[in-house]
């Protein structure tokens, strides 16, 4: 699949018809993932690890849904005695899950897409473009000796801040 054909795809994905994500998100994908940052459901539970990742994609696109609402919108809850999942169990599972299993999914999708995407070239080179963002960090010691301050003929900056400059293919937006 093309990335411009996943991202309509992914544009028309509303809560109640999130299964034409998996044209995107392969779960074969999320189960490799999963395998190789070493995570496992060892019980059965109402929420499976595989589910959760699905769940995080969800709050990722529906932002303005509350966690708990889209998973029970997803249906991807494992027959109980209850129909909905409390809000504190989706807490718990994306703790079991952590970050990485979510980390491997971001890249390994990223790789594929980009390796499917056709890239436009001039003169036999590959067009990129380069975009840069500030973001501010909480005032912490931690960020403070992490991240510079900018500084102006005031005085320094109230908080910390994150510079980035990131190199992406024009067609996809994906970053190099």
């Amino acid at each position: 699949m093309h990335f411009s054909d996943a991202i309509d795809a992914i544009a028309k994905v509303a809560p109640d018809d999130f299964s034409s994500l998996s044209e995107v998100l392969s779960p074969e994908l999320i189960d490799t993932c999963l395998e190789q940052a070493g995570v496992a459901t060892l019980r059965k539970r109402r929420l499976p690890l595989d589910m959760v990742v699905w769940a995080v994609v969800g709050m990722a696109m529906f932002r303005h849904i509350p966690m708990g609402q889209i998973v029970n919108h997803l249906d991807i809850l494992l027959p109980g005695k209850r129909p909905f999942v409390a809000p504190s169990a989706v807490v718990q599972a994306r703790q079991r899950l952590g970050v990485e299993p979510v980390k491997r999914v971001f890249a390994q999708t990223q790789a594929l897409w980009h390796r499917q995407t056709p890239h436009p070239h001039w003169c036999g080179l590959t067009l990129l473009g380069v975009d840069g963002v500030v973001w501010r960090t909480p005032d912490s010691p931690e960020n403070q000796a992490a991240f510079a301050r900018t500084r102006n003929a005031q005085g320094d900056a109230s908080y910390p801040q994150v510079r980035m400059v990131c190199q992406m293919e024009l067609t996809s937006h994906l970053t190099c």
